[in-house]
């Protein structure tokens, strides 16, 4: 039974014409999306990229580089799994290229299946990254609903001061930050101090 993957985007990046359609013909029968570009100018022009989305290219592009791609990406904070394809890179290129944060570096001719199998894990990479960034997202949203006094208390408890040292530091009575902590954990949707202390922006 093949996977649900009509949600996903691969792009594709190679000037290679028959290598791009063979590719993107076999992702195609596995059901994710695909967008085949054949330099990086014409890649850039399609901007921004889907949310689930993993990123294949060549290494030596028609004038061009797959780690100028790379640098792009970085320079624009765009968070994409890469994957590299490459028929003769040097040794240095490779080092680079898995430096600056690619996903895998694979050589040509590929084998489909390999090439799947990598892309299915870089997917999986790319749906843990959202899933981090969707949370934290989250909690900076609640976190921004406190009040500034819930704010200040919760910056104090992050730190692992004490009801007491609290009440001591904002000059009013412990039980006033005891019941603003239990505003703080309500309105932060905690169950526990610990919970709140890890994910608290």
């Amino acid at each position: 039974m093949r996977k649900n993957n009509t949600h996903k985007t691969v792009y594709l990046v190679d000037d290679d014409a028959t290598i791009l359609r063979s590719i993107a013909l076999f992702l195609h029968d596995q059901h994710y999306q695909v967008e085949t570009y054949s330099s990086l100018a014409e890649f850039k022009k399609n901007l921004p990229l889907k949310a689930m989305s993993v990123l294949v290219t060549d290494m030596q592009l028609l004038n061009e580089s797959g780690l100028e791609l790379q640098r792009f990406l970085l320079q624009e904070n765009i968070e994409v799994p890469t994957l590299f394809l490459s028929g003769n890179s040097q040794a240095q290129e490779i080092i680079d290229a898995l430096k600056n944060g690619a996903y895998d570096f694979l050589l040509k001719p590929v084998d489909p299946n390999t090439l799947l199998t990598q892309i299915e894990k870089a997917f999986t990479k790319a749906d843990l990254q959202w899933q981090i960034k969707h949370e934290h997202n989250n909690w900076a949203g609640l976190f921004q609903s406190l009040t500034e006094k819930e704010k200040d208390v919760a910056q104090y408890i992050k730190q692992g001061y004490s009801n007491k040292a609290i009440a001591q530091i904002m000059q009013v009575k412990p039980d006033t930050i005891k019941k603003k902590r239990a505003q703080i954990l309500q309105k932060m949707q905690c169950d526990s101090l610990p919970e709140f202390i890890a994910r608290c922006p």
